[in-house]
């Protein structure tokens, strides 16, 4: 058999460090199975190697996905003028927590006073009207008047509470109270509050600044319910369902592991990524340290099966095959070519039987690797 080339520089090593004992070697190595290797006592003090007990233990298999954090999107709020105006004060900074209703903004145009005069002018014309009505319903009744002028009267008082009604909603829109408007007490300013509990995001105007009612003067955040929108793609999606545990951490960050669940799986696939989002709710959600947009690495962890595993460390990649060596006797190792189930934070999950109590050598695998392989290059 040829030695693999990635350990000739290795190899050369080991012969020169043995070269000494010669004799000894051999007489470990000469009437061993091809699958073993032997380790003479130097050897064994000149490497260094672990050797730990094989342990049991559940291990599922887990889906890696990329993703950010976010708030639901009645969470977010952009705050418009409903008219255009100048901005008058400003009461609040960018981060500042602000309860709802609380006033953040005062503005002011000529257009308010001109809106409430409107509609004085559309509440006494519809008194007027009233009368009117009641007055052609009357002179009906003693046919004093054509029915024509009755009809007439009638469209005129639905015309008239029609644009009190109209007006009444644009006032309240404003945030003003047409119930208890008075002509001697009009109202000059506009104030913006906020619509619910949160934090200010952004500022967009100044004083003074005319704010036109497409353009928003504040920005708005609230933080409850926040949760991870992570990426999955197409390949994964069958082994993705609602309720199943997740694991992730701020990728900027990573000393922290944050769990969750996942909430709802998307059921569009864009075309593109091949992918779709799922949806997870955290429960650690009242973290200071979470934010939106802030970029997570997580995993989506599959139902766990009891089995044999062992670290990362004890395996050595040979070709396409992963094996490690199993302890069968001071200074004497198996060579095992590995069935691996599965791999979940830094250990692999072994398919087959594997003796409760059987030890493998955990750390300098890839020297007795070596070692293996000088075997056949002497040969």
């Amino acid at each position: 058999m040829l030695m693999a080339t990635k350990y000739f520089p290795l190899l050369l090593l080991l012969l020169a460090a043995c070269g000494n004992n010669k004799n000894e070697t051999a007489a470990t190595t000469d009437d061993l199975p091809q699958n073993q290797v032997a380790l003479s006592e130097t050897q064994l003090k000149q490497i260094d190697f672990q050797v730990d007990t094989v342990t049991f233990a559940s291990l599922g298999n887990s889906i890696a996905a990329n993703g950010m954090i976010d708030v639901p999107p009645q969470n977010r709020a952009l705050i418009h003028p409903p008219v255009g105006a100048y901005v008058q004060e400003l009461h609040v900074k960018v981060g500042q927590r602000v309860r709802k209703g609380e006033v953040m903004a005062v503005l002011e145009h000529p257009e308010v006073l001109e809106l409430q005069r409107r509609y004085l002018d559309a509440k006494a014309q519809y008194a007027f009207q009233q009368k009117e009505f009641s007055r052609q319903e009357e002179l009906a009744r003693e046919q004093a008047t054509a029915v024509r002028q009755l009809d007439k009267a009638r469209a005129d008082l639905a015309s008239a509470a029609a644009m009190q009604a109209s007006l009444e909603a644009q006032l309240s829109r404003l945030g003003i109270d047409a119930a208890n408007l008075k002509a001697e007490k009009l109202h000059r300013q506009l104030q913006l509050k906020a619509p619910f509990e949160g934090f200010i995001t952004q500022v967009d105007a100044q004083l003074g600044q005319f704010v036109g009612a497409d353009k928003p003067v504040l920005a708005m955040l609230n933080k409850e319910h926040l949760h991870v929108e992570l990426e999955v793609f197409e390949r994964d999606l069958g082994s993705i369902q609602n309720g199943q545990k997740l694991t992730f951490s701020l990728t900027n960050m990573p000393g922290k592991t944050y769990t969750g669940e996942v909430f709802l799986v998307g059921q569009t696939l864009d075309p593109v990524k091949r992918s779709v989002m799922v949806h997870g709710h955290i429960d650690q959600e009242n973290d200071p340290i979470l934010r939106p947009g802030l970029f997570v690495t997580a995993r989506l962890l599959g139902a766990a099966s009891r089995m044999p595993v062992l670290p990362e460390s004890a395996l050595v990649r040979v070709g396409e095959q992963e094996v490690a060596f199993r302890e069968l006797s001071k200074g004497k190792f198996e060579r095992v070519v590995l069935n691996i189930l599965m791999r979940a934070d830094g250990q692999v999950g072994l398919a087959g039987e594997y003796a409760q109590g059987s030890r493998w050598v955990t750390k300098g695998a890839h020297r007795l690797e070596a070692t293996w392989q000088a075997r056949f290059a002497e040969e």
